[in-house]
């Protein structure tokens, strides 16, 4: 005489509750959502021999909610890409912004010290040559003028120095430079009175 099995556990059920309750792994609550789906249909057409109707129905609420707060954590952080770009370019232009100023004022010390040695300030030429990509330029050694008052800035240069108008009571240091591209420049300008004033500052 056969022995009559009674119903067993829908394998899918088990796997849908287990897959909404893995919190750490995101997409598994959709996973889990749809195999409780599955799992339904799939006691529902078993003829009594499947059971785990609990199961496959707590998987399905847990998953639906999981999957609801993944897509709304999705859909926040398409919202802030704008947001969060914004603000990674600003520091990176308040970066190169105070690396502009602190130039121009070790320009300011180094005329200074030149003026000291030689009774007059001297003119610079335009450093580096180009005014910079993203990746900055590399500043240009030995050039006359800079190499006289002794200045070599470290790192890449993300604006262009030039010192004009020297004489021997006065000169103007410049700094240009376009951060975004646009064909609008930011410009830094000091004088030997060591104040700077700033045009378009993150341009």
């Amino acid at each position: 005489m056969r022995e009559n099995k009674g119903p067993v556990t829908c394998g899918l059920a088990i796997a849908s509750i287990v897959a909404s309750l893995l919190f750490f792994i995101p997409f598994l609550g959709i996973a889990g959502l749809v195999m409780g789906i599955m799992a339904l249909i799939k006691i529902s057409n078993s003829n009594g021999k499947l059971t785990g109707q609990g199961l496959a129905v707590a998987g399905i609420i847990i998953g639906a909610i999981r999957a609801f707060l993944f897509i709304l954590a999705i859909i926040a952080i398409l919202i802030s890409l704008p947001e969060m770009k914004e603000a990674f370019n600003r520091g990176r232009c308040e970066a190169m912004s105070s690396q502009a100023r602190g130039n121009l004022q070790n320009i300011c010390n180094s005329q200074e010290a030149y003026k000291n040695q030689h009774g007059t300030y001297i003119n610079c030429p335009k450093n580096p040559s180009q005014i910079s990509t993203d990746a900055g330029s590399q500043w240009q050694m030995n050039m006359a003028g800079w190499k006289d008052i002794n200045f070599t800035p470290v790192g890449n240069m993300y604006y262009q120095y030039e010192v004009i108008n020297a004489t021997k009571n006065s000169f103007t240091a410049v700094a240009v430079g376009d951060l975004d591209h646009d064909k609008v420049y930011s410009k830094y300008t000091i004088t030997q009175e060591g104040n700077i004033t700033v045009e378009n500052e993150y341009e």
